[in-house]
């Protein structure tokens, strides 16, 4: 399950302008863990109505990005933990790298070039400055290297941990920079990706693995689910994520 869009029909226009608008006050810490996101209030700030919402609103549930409480109205982000986010990145890491290493065994010549061209895309959008679209061919990549591992059971126990992480890169992690100088010592998605890329079309398996799991062990939020004293600050407000060595 990639990022549903309303230009493939998966999605009405409403309802991919309200998932757009939650994920940029998610992005922009204006929507904070434990905070209620109610459809009356979505529906007078947007003026539109509640069908299109409540899709979005399902669809964001069921990638864990909210929740809804039985008995209580509206929707909330899940609380977000040092030990949960330790959890959630050491099985990305695993179910990644594992991904990787299939895709290197099965990518046919057809699924090489689309990854390719996800990552000149990715690098436009970097150079460009453009974070939303960013993120849309960011999600798609990793989808889609799970999707080309072919394993249906791997590919459902993949996808709740993602959208799990993405809660905790948006909210201590952030892409920022997009795009960083190879030489910076800084995080560079668009050549930590080609390299993934690289590994699978030369169909070594142990490179694409060790290639995957280098490039989520290297996100600032993985950094910082390693020290737990410090992710129980962060997440608690009482340091900036920025603050990370």
């Amino acid at each position: 399950m990639i990022w549903p869009s309303a230009s493939d029909g998966e999605f009405s226009p409403s309802s991919q302008a309200v998932l757009d608008y939650i994920l940029d006050r998610i992005e922009d810490l204006r929507l904070m863990p434990g905070e209620p996101i109610y459809e009356t209030a979505l529906a007078s700030e947007l003026k539109m109505g509640r069908t299109g919402i409540r899709q979005a609103l399902t669809f964001l549930v069921g990638t864990g990005f909210l929740e809804s409480e039985s008995g209580k109205r509206g929707y909330r982000i899940p609380a977000l933990s040092a030990q949960d986010m330790e959890d959630v990145f050491f099985m990305r890491a695993l179910l990644e790298g594992e991904a990787a290493s299939l895709a290197a065994r099965k990518a046919t010549l057809d699924d090489v070039a689309y990854l390719r061209g996800l990552n000149e895309k990715e690098e436009s959008f970097a150079l460009s400055d453009l974070p939303r679209e960013y993120r849309t061919i960011n999600l798609e990549f990793h989808c889609s290297i799970v999707k080309i591992a072919g394993n249906s059971y791997l590919e459902r126990a993949f996808h709740p941990i993602f959208w799990r992480s993405r809660l905790y890169i948006m909210y201590v992690g952030s892409f920022q920079p997009l795009k960083a100088p190879a030489d910076s010592g800084q995080t560079n998605t668009p050549m930590e990706h080609r390299k993934i890329i690289e590994a699978i079309e030369n169909r070594d398996q142990e490179k694409a693995r060790s290639s995957a799991l280098d490039h989520i062990r290297d996100t600032r939020a993985f950094r910082l689910s390693l020290d737990g004293d410090r992710a129980a600050r962060v997440l608690s407000g009482r340091i900036r994520a920025e603050e990370i060595d």
